[in-house]
């Protein structure tokens, strides 16, 4: 999220989300929450952006970094019959 659409939440919002994300918001300041998401679609769009982050961040946490990355495919190449026949045939 862009620094400044979080900077121009009031303290007190700021304070409603984060207690929000660490599952402590009070349930006086989740009604408060609530009433200034119907009026504002900008606060709105703000929490959007600003849960959307938390969910990725929260995804990632129990991958360690081998895991993000797929593992390549290694493909065993076994001798063909017919090279071994020949190789049989001559010897």
């Amino acid at each position: 999220m862009k620094q400044d659409q979080f900077s121009q939440l009031s303290p007190e919002e700021q304070e409603w989300l984060e207690s929000y994300l660490d599952g402590e918001l009070s349930p006086e300041d989740f009604e408060a929450m609530q009433d200034k998401m119907v009026e504002s679609a900008e606060y709105r769009k703000i929490m959007r952006r600003y849960l959307s982050v938390d969910h990725s961040l929260e995804m990632l946490e129990g991958e360690s970094p081998l895991e993000a990355v797929p593992e390549e495919k290694v493909v065993t190449k076994f001798p063909s019959s017919v090279r071994l026949a020949v190789a049989a045939a001559v010897a």
